[in-house]
């Protein structure tokens, strides 16, 4: 029987990060009114903490954001997607 290799701290957190955050590409409003879109999850280096990387939906603002995941939802509103 071969043996499993075992997952790292830091690989169970960005799996479980990942199931838990809100999807690359998806759109959200902040609650001071600016839109932004999801770039992907990553972890706090410091405590493997989630964090959600983000940018500002306009493409003149290069700035990238991240935010701990347990502060997204208390800030942030999913936007619905439009069909093109």
């Amino acid at each position: 029987m071969t043996k499993q290799p075992s997952v790292s701290p830091a690989a169970a957190a960005m799996r479980s990060a990942i199931r838990q955050g809100p999807a690359p590409g998806s759109r959200w409003q902040h609650r001071a009114g600016g839109l932004y879109v999801v770039v992907g999850m990553a972890l706090r280096e410091s405590d493997l903490s989630p964090v959600v990387i983000y940018q500002p939906d306009s493409p003149a603002d290069a700035v990238i954001w991240s935010r701990p995941l347990c502060e997204w939802e208390q800030r942030f509103t999913a936007v619905q997607q439009e069909d093109k």
